[in-house]
């Protein structure tokens, strides 16, 4: 039996969801799909990053790649984007799964309010302590939208 290649072994476990995501069937790590290149002595690799690399080329240094459609196990390298950690981290999707609020940067007070707070580059910054969720949210987000920009004027105001 012939050797498969990479694209072939890669491409053998997909199926295509109604979101259009590529999913990745086969062994997973944390939701993310993995797979064996180099044979018994190779190397364990992230699926993502080979179909990554497999269109666009080697992933520069200090860069990821960042699942545009949130989910983790997605090969379409339409739903993929080169991005820095902060980047990545800024795109995550939702709460942290303990979140009291159910809204990303929203904490709550004793007193029943909602605080926001964002951290970039480990610094803390906060958008304000709010009466409604809504408020909190709309704040919070604006704020993230604010210090990821490219803008560096932006990365100095707290």
């Amino acid at each position: 039996m012939a050797m498969l290649s990479v694209a072939e072994r890669l491409y053998r476990k997909t199926v295509r969801n109604e979101d259009g995501c590529l999913v990745w069937t086969g062994w997973t790590l944390r939701g993310y799909g993995m797979m064996n290149v180099g044979g018994r002595k190779g190397r364990n690799c992230y699926t993502h990053r080979i179909a990554w690399e497999m269109v666009n080329g080697p992933i520069p240094d200090g860069m990821v790649v960042d699942h545009l459609c949130h989910n983790h196990g997605c090969l379409e390298v339409t739903h993929l984007r080169l991005a820095t950690f902060s980047e990545n981290q800024q795109n995550r999707k939702g709460a942290q799964s303990d979140s009291r609020t159910g809204v990303r940067g929203v904490t709550i007070t004793r007193e029943g309010h909602f605080r926001t707070h964002v951290k970039h580059k480990g610094v803390q910054y906060s958008a304000g302590t709010f009466r409604r969720i809504e408020d909190a949210d709309a704040a919070v987000t604006a704020l993230r939208e604010r210090l990821h920009s490219p803008i560096p004027e932006i990365e100095t105001a707290r």
